[in-house]
């Protein structure tokens, strides 16, 4: 019986998946990521509505 939903081919590559840590000092914890081993891809950066974010790709390749 069809049921018009069709399974995903999954990929070689992983999609990118995005994970939130709430800290006090965000450019601290930048730096120690950093050091640590991870690419920075956008540094820590406060935004209009006042949220400080920034993005790093992992010390394996995967990003953000």
């Amino acid at each position: 019986m069809a049921t018009g939903i069709e399974r995903p081919t999954l990929s070689a590559d992983p999609q990118a998946v995005q994970i939130i840590l709430v800290t006090a000092d965000a450019a601290a914890a930048y730096t120690r990521a950093v050091e640590a081993g991870a690419t920075p891809l956008d540094p820590p950066t406060t935004r209009p509505w006042g949220q400080v974010t920034c993005y790093l790709r992992d010390p394996q390749g995967r990003s953000r």
